[in-house]
């Protein structure tokens, strides 16, 4: 039986979608907003190494007062199963006069 390609999910758009909105200021100040999209077991690793799960994030970001825009580069998917899949990316963010003020 042959595949249909156009009925196959384009997983890896849909988590850069993800990824993107969870980049966004009304998103990262929705203490609801982030609930819902980040996952129970949610780990991320700062760029100072430092380590955090879903509520000390959600509480980090709901409390930041930054104005920076982000940007997602070199977006891949690494992995997938059926349950998990594992992206990389770079996320740079720039101050609001457009310097980029980290990576």
């Amino acid at each position: 039986m042959k595949h249909d390609e156009s009925q196959v999910p384009d997983i890896k758009g849909i988590l850069l979608e993800i990824e993107q909105e969870l980049l966004s200021p009304q998103v990262r100040r929705s203490r609801e907003q982030l609930d819902r999209l980040l996952a129970q077991e949610f780990v991320e690793f700062g760029s100072s190494g430092r380590i955090y799960d879903k509520q000390s994030i959600i509480r980090a970001l709901t409390q930041s007062e930054s104005i920076e825009d982000f940007q997602v580069e070199d977006f891949i998917l690494v992995s997938e199963s059926d349950d998990t899949a594992l992206v990389c990316y770079s996320c740079i963010a720039r101050s609001a006069d457009g310097d980029v003020s980290r990576k």
